[in-house]
């Protein structure tokens, strides 16, 4: 069992599940709606905890009801409160549509995650894993030599992202090449880049190694009635191969196996937890 320490955010998703697929400026009926805890850094400490590590969930919620609602979550599913803070404004619920293929479409708040983190908290941590919109490069950079260091790629192109490793998904970055996307990480990231999985799905995920790029195959998984969360079950699965001593490429082979298990059983690595009618 390793210590991860886990620098994301928690939201209240607003599921809705649709009866048919989204067309612009179409029509489309939804069948039921769910709310539940979700957001990309829960989604990632849940299933590390679930892969048997001790995960510290750094993350700050409002100080309102729906953020008192959501922190006592966290505490009754084992977070440590120490790490658990609270910020100024709403928690306002991502709306997730999911379309019966099981391909999600999230909608977040403008605001959402605008403010910048600024340090991590300083605990000993064998491997970190960030999943933040804006992270303060000095927060990540004075790690690097006590951690492995695995990060979402941000959107932002004036983000810098320091980090062994980033994750990266192709529908975020739809019209650029997947060597731009490289050529963007490796900027991103600076001196200490390893390796970066760029994900698509079911397609083979594209590594980037030493200046190479390899694909390498995804295990096949029957539909998923919800897809929201395996890019994030994904990384916890990469984190979790990088910390028992994995190299990059055996990394995403175990990462694709981890998501696939959740693509098949959501309830195994994340809990469904209901917070709201």
């Amino acid at each position: 069992m390793a210590t991860v320490l886990v620098a994301g955010g928690v939201n209240i998703d607003r599921v809705w599940r649709l009866s048919t697929r989204l067309t612009p400026g179409g029509r489309t009926m939804f069948r039921d709606v769910e709310t539940r805890l979700g957001g990309g850094g829960f989604n990632a400490a849940c299933a590390l905890k679930a892969l048997g590590h001790q995960v510290l969930f750094s993350v700050a919620v409002p100080d309102d009801p729906n953020g008192q609602t959501v922190r006592a979550a966290l505490i009754s599913l084992g977070f440590d409160e120490t790490y658990i803070g609270w910020k100024a404004g709403q928690m306002r619920p991502a709306e997730i549509l999911v379309e019966p293929s099981g391909e999600r479409t999230i909608l977040l708040a403008e605001t959402s995650q605008i403010s910048r983190l600024g340090h991590l908290p300083d605990v000993a941590a064998d491997a970190i894993y960030a999943d933040r919109r804006r992270i303060d490069p000095a927060a990540l950079t004075q790690r690097l030599a006590q951690s492995i260091v695995v990060a979402q790629m941000p959107l932002e192109p004036e983000e810098h992202r320091p980090a062994h490793m980033l994750v990266a998904s192709r529908v975020d970055f739809p019209d650029e090449d997947p060597r731009q996307v490289f050529e963007r990480g490796k900027a991103m990231a600076g001196d200490a880049l390893q390796a970066i999985a760029l994900t698509n799905g079911g397609e083979p995920v594209l590594l980037w190694e030493n200046g190479e790029i390899a694909e390498i195959a995804v295990p096949p998984t029957p539909p998923a009635g919800d897809t929201t969360g395996a890019g994030d079950v994904f990384a916890a699965g990469l984190t979790d191969a990088l910390v028992r001593g994995a190299v990059p490429a055996t990394a995403v082979r175990h990462a694709s196996s981890v998501a696939a298990r959740f693509l098949a059983d959501r309830e195994a690595l994340i809990p469904t937890v209901s917070c709201g009618p």
